[in-house]
């Protein structure tokens, strides 16, 4: 498993809000190093209008190798789906 950095831009696969699929999406690792194999990864978006407390423009995305203007964004939580009954 790869070992990630600080700072590290990858792609991730997030899931829609209803479940029903997923989109790969830029995300960024925002946690310290530890001994787990665990992540801790906040989604990317070009959407830089009307952003939420919280979120922010990056100022070197450039550097961080994104092809355009970004913001990170909150995290959001997911409900896992209801079995049918």
């Amino acid at each position: 498993m790869p070992i990630y950095s600080r700072g590290d831009v990858l792609l991730v696969r997030y899931p829609f809000t209803d479940l029903s699929g997923v989109k790969v999406r830029p995300a960024v690792v925002v946690h310290a190093p530890h001994p787990s194999q665990d992540s801790f990864v906040v989604p990317l978006t070009s959407r830089l209008t009307a952003l939420q407390p919280g979120e922010f423009a990056l100022a070197d995305w450039e550097k961080a190798g994104l092809n355009v203007p970004t913001a990170v964004k909150r995290g959001t939580s997911h409900d896992p789906p209801q079995p049918d009954c």
